[in-house]
């Protein structure tokens, strides 16, 4: 787009949202009928998975660039997390037995996954 047509178009916005109103208000089931179509002809690029080449997490083709800026993705990315999160796990110790992260234990131990799996010690009887 040249300058003139990008001043033209800033000077005369409110001209051309009314064009755009009226030609679609015109053409309302027409436009319909080609998204409809588009839609039909391009079903299977819609739903289709593929894989993260970063991470290996399957997504659809539409959310992967999304994914790739996300910071899950970004720690596969560097090539020293790896080295880091092999360092760094280690068991519960109030006993449920899941193998976790250090910087996670905290986290963790409030879930209720850790309260509800915790190894109890046994009643002692009386008497």
């Amino acid at each position: 787009m040249t300058d003139r047509q990008q001043i033209y178009r800033e000077n005369n916005r409110e001209l051309l949202r009314e064009k755009a109103r009226k030609y679609y208000e015109a053409n309302k089931e027409a436009e319909r009928q080609r998204k409809r179509d588009y839609r039909k002809a391009h079903a299977e690029q819609h739903g289709e998975r593929v894989l993260c080449e970063f991470c290996n997490r399957c997504l659809t083709r539409g959310s992967i660039k999304r994914h790739q800026k996300s910071a899950t993705c970004q720690r596969y990315r560097d090539p020293e997390y790896v080295k880091r999160v092999k360092n760094s796990r280690c068991g519960c110790e109030l006993g449920c037995g899941r193998d976790i992260y250090e910087s996670d234990k905290k986290k963790h131990q409030a879930t209720k996954y850790c309260q509800k799996h915790r190894k109890r010690e046994p009643l002692l009887k009386m008497g």
